[in-house]
């Protein structure tokens, strides 16, 4: 099931949440993220596994340009 553009929206908010968060603590050396491509999601479930910062094609998503904004 591909997921609605309100959820790409959110996960692109999410992302930059958690980012900032770690820009505003000193003693934050870094975000982990389980992978990078959809292609590869750890979630096998119907409904899952759209949850990295590229699609299964490698192309960026709105999360992308949420954290290098955040990066900048």
């Amino acid at each position: 099931m591909p997921a609605s553009a309100d959820k790409i929206a959110k996960q692109a908010q999410d992302y930059s949440h958690a980012f900032s968060a770690c820009e505003n603590v000193d003693r934050c050396v870094g975000v982990t993220v389980w992978g990078f491509t959809d292609k590869y999601s750890f979630f096998f479930d119907k409904g899952y596994g759209e949850q990295q910062l590229w699609t299964k094609d490698f192309k960026p998503k709105p999360a992308v340009e949420a954290v290098d904004k955040v990066l900048k």
